[in-house]
């Protein structure tokens, strides 16, 4: 069936993109549904959603960064309204897109079920088909007209029995997501979904946000956290974008650190289950591109990974260094997710004026109180162009 494969778990799909503050046309489904497919087709829907994105404001656009200064500055004041409008725009038009997608996940899986059920119907009335013995006997074989009649009836009306089922209020409210939380910070931007059948267990809901960035604390960098309780099950899911530059790993460690302490602590809520995801912005410690380019074309990702500074940073051995302790990622099987030429591909070599060397910016963590009650399905880049970074996502199962 659709939903968790547990009744006493949840699925939980997180997924986290750098947009480059462009709109994107493109259909975000091969992101969003990518891996929710068993072996046979059947359509798995996650029972919890959370979406990160970063850079849903152009970096580079001054007037739209109102939110890199501290609040009641000057330059706040005069460009408040501005940014209003601009986030209310950017919330709207990136929860349409996401919610889209999640509505044709549902009618996919709903669809599914009814071509099932139109199949057993089928194999059930097939059984029951009556075999005429004196037709048999003279080298005929007899059906039954009625029940031959009645297989068809029911044949003829699989389209209408999928109308009534989609519009069938149990099927909503199984089916259906609802966004239980919202917020954008500047460029970050993070959404939570639940599908309906959840909200009777949902309680005590909270989100805060952190700049990290201009001066410390502008918020072109930081991280949005939501907690939420599902059962009695407390999750918390961290979006965030840290200090970018290949030699910046310092600056990253030490946003960690006060997201850590001065978002998370302050609010002395023990998680059961954390997500921690966005564009992390930890890059490869190569200084060729070549070498690099020449690993990602051989499929040598051990080379890759042997040099990543996330990976270095999760199993740092000293207390110091030790920020991601209790954090594990489920192994990379896909090529760096940045930097590629948009619209392509293809890496950016030069091409753009700037050489990056490709690197697993993006990336999704996760913990829980106890280990033996989480497990990673998948962990997937998608293939979409719109950006220079690749769209990432992960679904975990999660005891109750």
């Amino acid at each position: 069936s659709s939903g968790s494969s547990n009744s006493s778990s949840l699925t939980v799909l997180s997924g986290t993109w750098n947009v480059g503050g462009k709109s994107v046309s493109e259909d975000i489904a091969p992101w969003l549904m990518r891996g929710l497919q068993n072996e046979d087709g059947a359509m798995l829907l996650p029972d919890v959603v959370m979406v990160g994105f970063q850079e849903v404001v152009g970096l580079s656009d001054k007037k739209r960064q109102c939110g890199y200064v501290l609040e009641g500055s000057r330059l706040d004041r005069q460009c408040g309204r501005l940014y209003s409008y601009t986030k209310d725009n950017k919330v709207k038009a990136w929860r349409l897109r996401v919610e889209k997608c999640l509505t044709r996940m549902a009618m996919f899986a709903q669809e599914q079920r009814t071509d099932a059920a139109a199949a057993a119907i089928a194999t059930a009335t097939a059984t029951d088909v009556d075999v005429d013995v004196d037709s048999k006997q003279n080298g005929t074989l007899g059906v039954d007209l009625d029940t031959k009649r009645d297989a068809n009836s029911r044949a003829d009306t699989k389209e209408e029995n999928y109308g009534r089922s989609s519009a069938s209020h149990k099927t909503e409210a199984e089916d259906e997501y609802c966004c239980i939380m919202y917020r954008q910070m500047v460029g970050v931007l993070s959404l939570v979904y639940i599908r309906r059948k959840w909200m009777p267990k949902l309680d005590n809901l909270k989100i805060d946000q952190l700049g990290v960035g201009f001066m410390g604390a502008g918020k072109n960098k930081g991280a949005i956290a939501c907690w939420f309780e599902i059962d009695g099950k407390t999750f918390l899911h961290l979006n965030v974008h840290l200090e970018s530059g290949q030699k910046a790993v310092g600056a990253r460690n030490a946003n960690v650190k006060v997201i850590r302490e001065s978002l998370i602590a302050k609010h002395k809520i023990t998680p059961d289950y954390v997500i921690f995801a966005g564009d992390m912005n930890y890059r490869l410690d190569i200084g060729d591109m070549e070498i690099a380019t020449q690993a990602i074309r051989e499929n040598d990702l051990k080379l890759l990974l042997d040099a990543d500074q996330l990976k270095k940073q999760m199993q740092a051995s000293t207390k110091e260094e030790q920020l991601f302790t209790g954090f594990h990622e489920s192994p990379i099987t896909f090529p760096p997710t940045y930097r590629f030429l948009k619209f392509s591909h293809k890496y950016d070599q030069g091409q753009s004026g700037k050489i990056r060397i490709p690197a697993w910016c993006d990336r999704i963590l996760y913990s829980a109180k106890d280990a033996s009650t989480i497990a990673a399905h998948f962990y997937t880049a998608a293939p979409l162009v719109s950006s220079d970074h690749k769209p990432v996502s992960a679904l975990h199962e999660m005891a109750l």
